[in-house]
Parts: structure tokens; C-alpha cells; sequence
């Protein structure tokens, strides 16, 4: 067990470092400074993170992450949960594969997220990365957000449920594959169409602009019931469902 007794700010840290394999560890009680992990290795290429624990990492406020992962890396096989603000955060990053992970409880409770960052798994202006046949679960926010991603992103048989805010969250992106995932009770903290769309099933699709197309209806048609049902215009502030701000 790698522990950082709330003091050190982290357990590895890699810029630039290629070739690196980490198995087996706890990593837990690290307090990493702003927008860095307690296993950060950004810009790094080539690395294997597998079979570890990582939990407990933060840095009161301050945007922290689990990890943060860098190019071509595999991440299997990790349990990361409540830490800071993101599980497993990327910038950037290219061909990962991220497959077969148990992600919950990032950030451990809510809070009024004015940045735009929280979530289990947040990943902003990456491309050619795979997240497959992962858990994530109970996250007071956000489960999946890919975020002005660059092309050939693939979100394909996770387990995404028990989220405050979308499910899946695929933000001013385009041409990325949204299929088998099983999303449930999505929205838990929202209102109107994302109470709707709290149970639904991801059909194979390409997404070639914002949001998976068979997610979008799936979820807009959810949104149309709700809308019917209250009285009100339905919006893209659902789970998985269009854009913010696009009417469904």
C-alpha cells in the first residue's frame, strides 16, 4: 500500500515518461495540488495501470484526480473511487484503451460544479481512446463525460448507473461509437426530461456530431413523454441526451 497520510501530494508522477508499468498497488490519502492526480502521468506515452485500488485522493477544493492518464496507455482492472473531483481524468491523451474498471464515487458527494469538470470519468480533447466493459456506478454527478473530444472515441459495454447528473455525457464531439452500454437512473438530481431517461440501453451508432444518434432518440423520446406529461418544453439537460442547451 502506497499511503500519503493527507501530506504527500502524490504517489507517481510521469511527464513525459514513457514504459511504465504499475500493478497491484493501494494508492490512497494523497493531496494533490490543482488539476493533478495522485497518479498523474500526462503527456507520458506507453504506460500499464492495472490492478490497483485507488481512493481517498484529494485536496479539499482544489480540482484533483485519481488518475490521469496519457497516450497509448492500457487501464484495466483498477477499483477508483472517492476521490477529489474525477476518478479518471484526461487532457489531450490518445489511443488508451480503458477496459474493465470499477469507477464510483468521484467526487464522494455533491457539490455546485461551476468549472465543469466533476465526474467519474472526464476526459477533455482526447481521441482514438476506448473505454469498454466498465462499472461505473454512484457518482453524485456525471458517470462517462468525453468532452471537445477529437475523433474515434468508443464508449461500448459499461455499466454506467446511479448518477446525480447524464449517464454519458459525449459534449461538443463528433465521430464516436456509443454502443451496449446499459445506463440506469440517470439525472437522480435533476428534473423535467433527465427523470425520463433514467433507464436506457445504447444501440451500435456512429456519432458524427454531438451526441450518439440511437441515444439521442432513445432519450428525446423519454424526454417528449415527460414533456407531455408536465406541460413543459422539453431540454438537453438530460441523461445522455442531446447538447446543453438543444432542444430535443
Amino acid at each position: 500500500m502506497l499511503d500519503g497520510e493527507n501530506l504527500a501530494p502524490r504517489a507517481f508522477t510521469g511527464q513525459g515518461i514513457r514504459n511504465v508499468t504499475i500493478r497491484g498497488f493501494r494508492i490512497t490519502r494523497y493531496r494533490p495540488p490543482d488539476t493533478s492526480a495522485a497518479l498523474d502521468g500526462i503527456d507520458s506515452e506507453g504506460w500499464i495501470v492495472e490492478d490497483n485500488e485507488i481512493d481517498h485522493n484529494g485536496n479539499g477544493d482544489a480540482r484533483t484526480y485519481g488518475l490521469r492518464i496519457g497516450s497509448r496507455w492500457t487501464v484495466r482492472r483498477n477499483r477508483i473511487h472517492d476521490n477529489g473531483w474525477v476518478g479518471i481524468s484526461g487532457y489531450n491523451a490518445t489511443d488508451t484503451v480503458i477496459e474493465s474498471n470499477e469507477v464510483y464515487a468521484n467526487p464522494p458527494a455533491w457539490f455546485e460544479d461551476t468549472i465543469g469538470e466533476a465526474a467519474n470519468i472526464k476526459l477533455y480533447g482526447c481521441g482514438r481512446i476506448v473505454i469498454r466493459g466498465n462499472r461505473v456506478h454512484d457518482g453524485p454527478l456525471r458517470g462517462i463525460w468525453i468532452d471537445r473530444s477529437q475523433p474515434d472515441i468508443t464508449i461500448e459495454d459499461n455499466r454506467v448507473v446511479n448518477h446525480g447528473d447524464a449517464g454519458i455525457w459525449f459534449e461538443v464531439s463528433y465521430h464516436g461509437r456509443i454502443a451496449g452500454n446499459y445506463v440506469e437512473r440517470a439525472g437522480m438530481r435533476t428534473t423535467g426530461c433527465a427523470a425520463a431517461a433514467s433507464r436506457l440501453r445504447t444501440r451500435p451508432t456512429s456519432a458524427s456530431s454531438t451526441t450518439s444518434s440511437s441515444t439521442r432518440t432513445a432519450a428525446s423520446s423519454a424526454c417528449r413523454r415527460r414533456a407531455t406529461a408536465t406541460g413543459r418544453t422539453a431540454r438537453a439537460s438530460c441523461a445522455i441526451c442531446s447538447s446543453r442547451g438543444t432542444r430535443s
